[in-house]
């Protein structure tokens, strides 16, 4: 019996963490070039160069002392991946034997299920060279979630 409830143990731990980890962008491989990155996402939504005055507050903030000479602006649908997906729930397994997961994993995913629906602004910046110097995350109210400096 021991060796059962060991096993299933093994089994159980783990299943949140993959469900967490899987699908979306991954928001490290977004900060690319101009080329790259329209053909990742399309067509930016706004585009602002190094002299518009009428950036969003939110992007202004984060921009004003920067030299910069262009900001793009995508919508992304659906998840944006970080690197930190499914770590609690890998140590809430942990900490518990597994028996969390008993409770965690309908739980991410119907958090997974429902990312699918979720929409986001990409802002990348750009310097004068074309490289990506800044790439922020924010949700449809205009709060960050994600920021990478490059």
């Amino acid at each position: 019996m021991r060796i059962l409830s060991c096993f299933l143990i093994f089994l159980l731990s783990g299943c949140s963490t993959l469900i967490e980890r899987t699908g979306g962008i991954e928001h490290s491989n977004l900060c690319t070039s101009i080329d790259e990155l329209n053909k990742l996402l399309g067509k930016p939504k706004l585009v602002y160069g190094h002299n518009d005055h009428n950036l969003p507050k939110h992007i202004f903030l984060r921009t004003n002392n920067l030299s910069y000479e262009k900001i793009l602006v995508h919508e992304i649908k659906g998840k944006v991946k970080k690197a930190s997906d499914g770590v609690p729930q890998m140590y809430l397994a942990i900490l518990t034997l597994g028996i969390s997961e008993v409770i965690v994993v309908p739980v991410s995913t119907v958090k997974r299920i429902s990312s699918n629906f979720e929409k986001h602004d990409y802002v990348s910046v750009y310097d004068e060279h074309g490289r990506c110097i800044l790439s922020e995350v924010y949700d449809t109210n205009g709060n960050q979630i994600m920021t990478g400096w490059y």
